[in-house]
């Protein structure tokens, strides 16, 4: 009978040692929370931690090294100040991450305990390793967070919220084996709740404004795109509409319009394609970007056709030449709204719109300049007779007409 005590107590003994030893997991410090993450191999599941100062607006972690397609988890103090709103989403890109439908596969553990203690947030989400937007495995695992501290303002999960003034990119090797649970860890961001503490040293993240791929993709999209349509197409209209007296203003109209607007829109337009992921042609800017494209490169062809089609022996001016000046005024217009819509849609400050209102503003301003130059110097031609008493302004007129596209 002392034998098969003996025995129990062995195998219980062993039993326990094999259950601590499937516990793994590492730790990230940054200025404003901690995240930890512990792996248990035995239930295929993983435990995070996020802890920090509750004067947060919002604090996210997500897998992967970028925002598009990232499966993450948004934190945010509830209008109670005593728990927290969680919410899973999907980054679609540049947009606000999309809610997952399925929202309990990260289940908060102990949502009756409050979250929010002594001005400390601290909440500890499992979810299964394995979920159809992501996977959590020991070893080397990329992840991003991100953070703001503009309040939400809404306890449902599903609300918006604003865009982050801090994001960063990190990597937690969860087969790093666990000590036992320690508390009140005192971490950059404040003390954190009970966690299962890595054995090895703890990765500590710098305060960071760096830009991950896709922003740094879609702030090139925007450069391009405000090169093209922000300066080469009001150029291209201005030389067509006021520099006729300048000798090769054809070519240079081309020039502009063909590799310049034409050239920065294709490379913004496939930026832009590109890291819209599976979400294509969907908000007013991808639409109106895309007729936008259209609309430029048949006003290019139509350029292309006049020139060649070009008879100096012409009366008046074709119906293709009016088409091509409404359309090339049209896309220009249109391009006004688009710009701004852009940046509404990666959430810029305000400022930023307003500085492009301000450069609209120059534009028009050079634009009535220009257009009140072009008539007093018409009035003065007007009034310069020649010897035989012909009109200056009719010779001008015909000369132009000469190197008329």
């Amino acid at each position: 009978m002392s034998c098969t005590y003996l025995y129990l107590l062995l195998s219980f003994f062993f039993l326990a040692l094999c259950t601590n030893g499937t516990l793994t997991g590492d730790q990230y410090n940054t200025e404003y929370f901690t995240c930890s993450v512990t792996l248990n191999d035995v239930d295929q599941t993983a435990t995070i931690t996020l802890s920090g100062t509750s004067s947060i607006g919002w604090i996210s972690v997500g897998t992967g090294t970028k925002m598009l397609g990232s499966d993450m988890i948004v934190v945010w103090p509830r209008s109670d100040r005593v728990n927290v709103v969680y919410s899973r989403r999907l980054g679609t890109g540049h947009t606000l991450p999309s809610l997952i439908s399925n929202q309990s596969a990260v289940a908060q553990t102990n949502p009756s305990t409050p979250a929010i203690q002594n001005n400390v947030l601290s909440v500890t989400f499992t979810r299964p390793l394995v979920l159809p937007e992501s996977t959590l495995s020991a070893g080397p695992n990329n992840l991003i967070w991100a953070y703001d501290n503009v309040a939400v303002g809404s306890d449902s999960a599903s609300a918006p919220f604003s865009r982050h003034s801090k994001i960063g990119i990190f990597s937690l090797d969860l087969s790093k084996p666990t000590t036992a649970p320690i508390t009140n860890r005192s971490t950059a961001a404040g003390p954190a709740s009970a966690v299962l503490a890595p054995a090895g040293p703890v990765a500590e993240g710098p305060v960071v404004t760096m830009l991950s791929t896709h922003d740094v993709a879609i702030i090139t999209h925007a450069v391009f795109m405000f090169a093209a349509w922000g300066i080469c197409v009001p150029l291209g209209v201005y030389i067509a509409r006021f520099g006729r007296n300048i000798k090769s203003w054809v070519n240079t109209h081309q020039k502009i319009q063909t590799y310049g607007a034409g050239g920065l829109t294709f490379a913004g337009f496939w930026l832009g394609f590109v890291q819209s992921g599976t979400e294509h042609f969907k908000t007013p800017h991808q639409i109106i970007g895309l007729t936008l494209s259209i609309a430029l490169y048949a006003q290019l062809f139509l350029g292309w056709l006049i020139h060649h089609l070009y008879n100096p022996e012409r009366t008046r001016r074709p119906a293709r030449n009016y088409g091509h000046m409404i359309l090339g005024f049209s896309v220009l217009i249109m391009s006004c709204a688009q710009i701004p819509l852009g940046l509404q849609d990666y959430g810029l400050p305000d400022a930023w719109n307003k500085a492009y209102y301000v450069w609209l503003g120059v534009l028009v301003l050079l634009f009535v300049a220009l257009s009140v130059w072009k008539i007093v110097g018409e009035r003065k031609a007007a009034h310069k007779m020649q010897p035989n008493g012909s009109d200056n302004s009719l010779v001008n007129r015909t000369e132009s007409e000469t190197t008329e596209v």
